[in-house]
């Protein structure tokens, strides 16, 4: 039987140094999606065969995406409008406390922060 990924203890981090790459946790972080892996398709089509040629490149563009419990004194979530404001691509990377524990890697920019939904249940 396969393990079975479980979600508590995963973690989002972001790059705070160049190279070596230095990573801290952000905090907060809930509900994160990992990116999708999907690459670009082209049929060719040649004319001594009968049948389009299906060429696979490189991958798409991928979306991360997760919600925080802000904190607006927290530096890592300031840092992460400042990031945005500044259109900066920083390196992140999500741990996902499997067994073996599994690490994906990414560049990315923030595109869409939404920082406070203000419900009636707090």
């Amino acid at each position: 039987m396969s393990d079975v990924f479980m979600s508590d203890g995963t973690l989002l981090q972001v790059s705070v140094t160049a190279s070596p790459q230095a990573y801290t946790t952000i905090p907060g972080v809930m509900n994160v999606t990992p990116p999708s892996r999907s690459r670009k398709t082209t049929d060719v089509y040649v004319h001594d065969v009968a049948a389009a040629i299906t060429k696979t490149g490189a991958y798409e563009a991928m979306e991360v995406s997760f919600e925080l419990a802000w904190d607006p004194g927290d530096a890592a979530h300031t840092a992460l409008f400042t990031a945005q404001d500044a259109k900066t691509v920083k390196y992140y990377r999500i741990i996902l406390p499997s067994s073996p524990t599994t690490t994906m890697y990414f560049s990315a920019t923030v595109s869409q922060l939404e920082p406070v939904t203000a419900d009636a249940e707090g």
